[in-house]
């Protein structure tokens, strides 16, 4: 088992098994950590002919075992501490599982700690107390000591003093030429953006798997979002290099909110613009993440736009 650890306390533990561990920021790992020091796709940890591995996937802040770099595939003995990044702790904890592990397509995420792992068939504990969710045929409940309730999918619920959220992730698009790259980063999220609204700009995020939006209407973050978004449809449409798509230039955003004021604008000031809308979307219940920042350039990981 693979504990992800709090100072020396375990608060989250998977199942190592044929089947490989991937880990890093990305919503789709098997476990996602909130670390910025923890790249998207940080590394994986597998069973090998009864051994334990890890490897680094040439990130820039690194996997230390034993605090020792991780080159290539390294052997964890049991008992052993790996560490992601600056922040991230995670220890291999040698017990026995005696049958294969079989997941659901269900993920539960800790909001309280920032972590998600997919459900298991039948009963999974909680963290804290001494609670559980129980997997019925057409739905899940918390069962405690004192009473059994319905989990509504995509609805934030509370356990022990921490929050949780079920969500099942919507199937990926079909995925062609070198869209893959793009899509295995991407938030399972959908945003529409209309300029000439009935109400005025605005643009909206879908988080797929459950439905539940958020709607922006402030003018420049409105602008900013349509600049990207278009920027990201244009690259998927001309089959641009994976790791080009969506890059959009601080120049060219900041003369789309501002137009031929831009150059009269402060550096600093499409950061401002920036920083505010990532805050706000985190205020709705989504992920700032969505939006990521490069030197120079910005661009959109979600996995559908709609612009007008």
């Amino acid at each position: 088992m693979l504990a992800l650890l709090k100072g020396d306390t375990s608060v989250h533990v998977v199942p190592v098994e044929d089947r490989p561990v991937h880990i890093g920021r990305a919503p789709e790992n098997d476990l996602a950590v909130v670390d910025r020091t923890v790249s998207r796709h940080h590394a994986t940890v597998w069973n090998q002919g009864g051994k334990t591995y890890v490897r680094d996937h040439g990130t820039t802040n690194g996997s230390f075992l034993n605090e020792m770099r991780v080159d290539g595939a390294m052997e964890i003995p049991g008992g052993s501490k790996v560490r992601l990044g600056l922040n991230t702790w995670l220890q291999l904890q040698q017990l026995p599982v005696s049958e294969p592990v079989l997941y659901t397509d269900l993920l539960l995420l800790d909001l309280t700690a920032g972590i998600q792992h997919q459900l298991l068939p039948g009963d999974n504990p909680l963290t804290g107390g001494s609670g559980r969710l129980a997997i019925r045929s057409d739905h899940v409940v918390l069962l405690t000591p004192l009473e059994e309730k319905v989990v509504v999918i995509g609805q934030p619920f509370e356990h022990a003093g921490r929050r949780y959220e079920l969500v099942r992730p919507a199937p990926k698009p079909a995925q062609t030429g070198e869209m893959p790259e793009l899509t295995s980063n991407a938030f399972s999220y959908k945003v529409s953006v209309r300029l000439s609204g009935p109400s005025g700009p605005e643009a909206t995020f879908t988080r797929m798997s459950s439905g539940e939006h958020h709607r922006v209407t402030a003018p420049n973050r409105v602008v900013l979002l349509c600049v990207l978004a278009r920027q990201l449809k244009k690259d998927l449409e001309n089959g641009v290099e994976p790791s080009r798509i969506g890059w959009a230039r601080d120049q060219d955003i900041r003369r789309g909110i501002w137009g031929r004021l831009a150059e009269t604008q402060d550096a600093n000031t499409l950061h401002v613009v920036l920083h505010r809308l990532r805050r706000e979307l985190k205020k709705g219940g989504f992920d700032p993440g969505c939006i990521e920042k490069g030197r120079g350039s910005s661009r959109l990981l979600v996995f559908d736009v709609d612009t007008d």
